[in-house]
Parts: structure tokens; C-alpha cells; sequence
């Protein structure tokens, strides 16, 4: 996420065309304040932990983003948590200030209104086992935490319930590869622990403040199997299970060394999911990532992008016979998941790049599959099956039993590209009688405006 090949993704809690209504996120108390955004968050913060030695700690840059720092939070708060009755887990709960609007005065945030979000509408939090021996909670989190935070700065991505993030290596690994932080000393880590989800924080309600709405999103740590059933089903199916596993509870408590996964604990599990997907296929239906397509002229097989188009030809549908697509290993990855958990089952999958680049590299590429139900938002048929909205830089493209059967042979196995870089790049080319398609994987996907995800 905040370094170059991490992506964003959107978990199957959103409709068929992007962000939207197919899942309703647990519905919370709000807080009513007339606070602006610190006092509003130290207020709720208070109600939870009214102890005189909360916060324990706080860690605030020198300089703030909004006077030229380089950290994206004005503060992280640390507060010491024992637990709940059922799972006595200890442990130190973080909170960021900043992806709110916290001064309510457009030094970093614009407000939207009374009942708009604050900011991006959400604050971030972690919670981390304490070790018995602990009496500072450790830094690591805080860098993590601005990594994160520095991502939705840079993107607008807004991170959302049941969303995963692929992170490919061990949470409290930091130093100078993982932080712009040079307080941070590095942290050699052999920690299991190296993904991540996104749940409503158990403990901290949703607040109405002066500045606009603030939802808390709480960052849990995963292992590599879990991370991978939650991106083939659901990420709330594998959240159900961590509730009940004993060493994260019903806190969703990141263990830095935990190395048993809840299909450790309930070896059923995994078929209980295949049958899941056969039934349901997947509900992740978008994930924002590095891809870009580029269209390729009969003419003159050269490249046709949005600034060679005029702005008549821009403002219609454009039709398209043969187009190169990109992905990045990570994105590549998700090709098998799109082909048996979506189109098999009349639905569609999307992949977006926040960080277009100028020119060529273009934002979204969706497919769309032959039995799709019938939507204002689908513009391709069987009789013109690739076409682009070239104002949103938007290809779709009409898959048919045919191209679905064609692409399912040269995707399989693919799932874990990311264990196989050295297969890498690869070159696959789908024909039909109305159009060509190239896919390019490569281990990096290299364009000028890189999100630095």
C-alpha cells in the first residue's frame, strides 16, 4: 500500500459497479458532538478509557503536513487496553488523528458539510498484543500507520469496511525500505503476520462532530492463508472466525507472533469455503491496483490514447478492436479469482488504477460477463464487445463463453504468482472474430505517475 507494488482492495461488501450497496456495513451508534475533529475523538476516547494513564503515549512530528512535514498524521494516541471478560487479551490500542478534519479551519481538509465526512471520514486504529514485559508500546505501529494514512493522501482511495491489503511482508518490519521516518530504527522481524483487513473498530463509535462525520476503521494483521481465503470468499467469513480464535478475540487483537491460523484451529474450514465458492463465487468485485490498458490502431499498430482523440470523439463511446492490457504481478494474481468467483457467475470484475498517468496509461479495466444482468453502467454487447468511455479512461470488455473458457486455460494456477516472479513476464493473447486482446504481466509495473502503493 504505501510502497510501490501494494495494492488496495475492495472486499465484497460493494455492488457490481464499484463502490455502493450490496452489503450494508453493521450499523453503529453515532456520537452526536459539537466538537471540531480533536476535541470530538479525545472526547469518545475518553469515554473508553477514563483512566488517568491514558493516553499512554502520544507521537506527534515536529512539523505537521500541514506546515511542510512529511508525516500525514498530526498525532498518533496510544492507549492501554486490558482486554474484555471473555478474552483477557492486553494490549496497546493506537488511534490516528489526521485522515479527519481535525481543526476545521481548511488548513488540510475542506469541509463538506454537517453530514458529509470529515476529511475522508474515517481515523484509523490498530491494536497489538502487549508482551508481559512491555512498558512502552512499541513505534513500529505508528510508522505503519502513516504508511497507510500516507496512501489515502496520495490516491483519495478511502478505505472501507471488510477492504484487505495485501502487504507481502511482516508488519513490524520497518527501517529505512518501510519508513520515511528516520526516528524508526530498523526491526528485523520473522513475524507470520504480514497482511492486512479492515473492520469498524469494536469499542469506538462513529462520531457527528462540527467538521462532519468520523467512522473508525480498525487495521488487523493476518496470515498468508488467511489473507488468501479472504481475498477467493469473503474478508467478513475469515473476520467471523478471528473473533473466536483465542489469540485475537473478539477485539480483533494483532498478535505480531502468532503463527496459528484459524484453519489451524478448524481444519473443516477450508472445504467449508470451496463449497462456499462454488455456490456464491466471490463477492470481491473491485480492486484498486496497478494495471493500465492501451488501445492499438489497425492502422498503424501504434498506441491511440485520450490525447490523440478529439474532444467530440472523447465525449461518445469508443469502439475498439484490439487493446493491450498491463498488470502488475499482484493485480495477476486476482485473474483466476475473477474468472471462477465472478464471471462464472454473471458478474462483473474491476480493476483500477488511482495513479493514471498522463497519456497512454489509463485508469479502469472491467469485465463484463455475457449474463450480466442489464445496467445502465454496461456499454459493451456480444456485437461490440470492447469499448472505453474515454472521459473516464473506463475500457469494458464483453467476455463470452468462449473468452471466459479461453482465458480460465491461461490463468489457472496463477493465484500465487507472487511465489513464481521468476516465470515472469508473460504474454497471453486472447482473438475472436471481433477482437484482440493482449494481457502483459510483468513482476513491476512501471508508469510515470506511480501511486507509490
Amino acid at each position: 500500500m504505501a510502497h510501490a507494488g501494494h495494492t488496495h482492495v475492495n472486499d465484497n461488501t460493494k455492488n457490481n459497479h464499484g463502490h455502493g450497496s450490496n452489503f450494508t456495513s453493521p450499523k453503529k451508534f453515532k456520537i452526536v458532538s459539537k466538537d471540531f475533529g480533536v476535541q470530538a475523538i479525545d472526547r469518545t476516547l475518553k469515554r473508553v478509557y477514563p483512566e488517568p494513564l491514558n493516553p499512554f503515549s502520544v507521537s506527534s512530528p515536529e512539523k505537521k503536513i500541514w506546515n511542510g512535514g512529511l508525516l500525514p498524521l498530526d498525532y498518533v494516541k496510544v492507549f492501554l487496553n486490558l482486554g474484555t471478560p471473555f478474552y483477557r487479551i492486553p494490549h496497546w490500542h493506537y488511534v490516528t488523528y489526521g485522515l479527519s478534519d481535525l481543526h476545521g479551519d481548511g488548513r488540510v481538509h475542506v469541509f463538506k458539510g454537517r453530514d458529509q465526512p470529515s476529511g475522508f471520514g474515517f481515523e484509523l486504529t490498530f491494536r497489538l498484543k502487549k508482551d508481559s514485559n512491555e512498558n512502552v508500546p512499541p513505534s513500529w505501529p505508528v510508522t505503519l500507520l502513516n504508511d497507510l494514512s500516507r496512501y489515502v493522501f496520495k490516491t483519495g482511495i478511502e478505505l472501507c469496511t471488510f477492504d484487505y491489503i495485501p502487504w507481502f511482508d511482516a508488519l513490524n518490519k520497518v527501517g529505512k525500505e518501510r519508513s520515511r521516518n528516520p526516528i524508526i530504527t530498523p526491526c528485523p522481524s520473522n513475524s507470520y503476520i504480514n497482511h492486512m483487513i479492515v473492520v469498524n473498530d469494536p469499542q469506538l463509535l462513529s462520531l457527528d462532530t462540527a467538521s462532519g462525520t468520523v467512522n473508525f476503521l480498525q487495521i488487523v494483521g493476518v496470515l498468508k492463508e488467511e489473507f488468501h481465503y479472504a481475498r477467493s470468499w469473503k474478508t467478513s467469513g475469515i473476520v467471523d472466525q478471528l473473533e473466536i480464535h483465542p489469540q485475537s478475540g473478539n477485539m480483533l487483537v494483532t498478535d505480531i507472533s502468532r503463527k496459528i491460523s484459524v484453519f489451524d484451529l478448524n481444519p473443516r474450514l477450508v472445504l467449508e469455503i470451496f463449497s462456499k465458492i462454488e455456490s456464491e463465487g466471490t463477492f470481491l468485485n473491485k480492486v484498486t491496483c496497478h494495471v493500465l490498458w492501451k488501445e492499438i490502431t489497425d492502422e498503424t499498430d501504434t498506441v491511440e490514447g485520450p490525447e490523440n482523440v478529439s474532444l467530440n470523439e472523447q465525449d461518445e463511446f469508443r469502439k475498439m478492436k484490439c487493446v493491450h492490457l498491463d498488470f502488475d504481478a499482484n493485480a495477476a494474481e486476482l485473474l483466476p479469482i475473477m474468472l471462477w468467483g465472478r464471471l462464472r457467475h454473471g458478474r462483473n470484475f474491476v480493476f483500477n488504477n488511482p495513479g493514471c498517468c498522463e497519456g497512454l496509461d489509463c485508469l479502469t479495466i472491467e469485465f463484463i460477463p455475457y449474463n450480466v444482468p442489464p445496467s445502465p453502467d454496461v456499454y459493451v454487447t456480444a456485437n461490440s464487445p470492447l469499448k472505453a468511455n474515454m472521459n473516464k479512461h473506463h475500457l469494458q470488455i464483453f467476455c463470452g463463453k468462449a473468452i471466459i473458457q479461453k482465458m480460465e486455460m491461461a490463468f489457472s494456477g496463477m493465484e500465487r504468482l507472487r511465489e513464481q516472479l521468476e516465470s515472469l513476464p508473460m504474454r497471453f493473447m486472447l482473438k475472436s472474430a471481433m477482437f484482440e486482446i493482449t494481457f502483459r504481466i510483468q513482476s513491476v509495473l512501471r508508469c510515470r505517475h506511480n501511486t507509490n502503493s
